[in-house]
């Protein structure tokens, strides 16, 4: 998303072909990597570090685009753990520039019983949406664990807290 889709890193791009094409590039270089790697060392196990995310619609108007983007949120591990996407993020990568059999590729040769989901959290990582499409950080409204249940939910796979800026509360007793 920050490379391809907002043009903050990397490609510098911003548009949902650009996205498409590094989210298919970079999820198929994990997935042949993992293979790489598991010929060398058949007991290896992955951890794949992703932003746990949430799209808050604002007001009614705004509901579409959230479901929407809150569906997008897990196109990079939906591709690598080669989990069936519904049929909007699949008519949304055919149109952004993937095609049939790139995506067929994922599903046959998905690793996702060697994998621990890393899950990252930061106050940034929900957003509101407005209905005229912009979205803004909203700090938190549900919270890691409510998100990182979504994701669990949704892969069954074991989590682990990869990364935060969650400011503890200050120990005053001796830490």
């Amino acid at each position: 998303m920050f490379s391809a889709q907002y043009g903050w890193w990397n490609e510098k791009l911003s548009s949902d072909k650009a996205f498409v094409s590094a989210l298919k590039n970079l999820s198929k270089a994990n997935v042949m990597a993992m293979h790489a790697i598991l010929k060398i060392q058949p007991d290896a196990t992955f951890i794949q570090s992703e932003s746990t995310e949430y799209f808050h619609a604002t007001e009614p108007k705004a509901l579409p685009l959230a479901r929407f983007l809150n569906q997008k949120r897990f196109l990079s591990l939906d591709l690598t753990y080669g989990f069936p996407l519904d049929v909007t993020m699949y008519e949304y990568l055919l149109q952004n520039g993937m095609t049939k059999s790139e995506y067929n590729w994922f599903t046959q040769n998905q690793v996702k019983a060697r994998c621990i989901m890393g899950n990252d959290y930061y106050v940034t990582n929900e957003h509101l949406v407005h209905p005229d499409g912009h979205t803004q950080a909203s700090g938190e409204i549900f919270g890691y664990y409510v998100l990182t249940n979504q994701y669990y939910n949704r892969y069954k796979l074991p989590i682990m807290h990869t990364e935060t800026n969650i400011r503890m509360p200050a120990c005053k007793s001796g830490c």
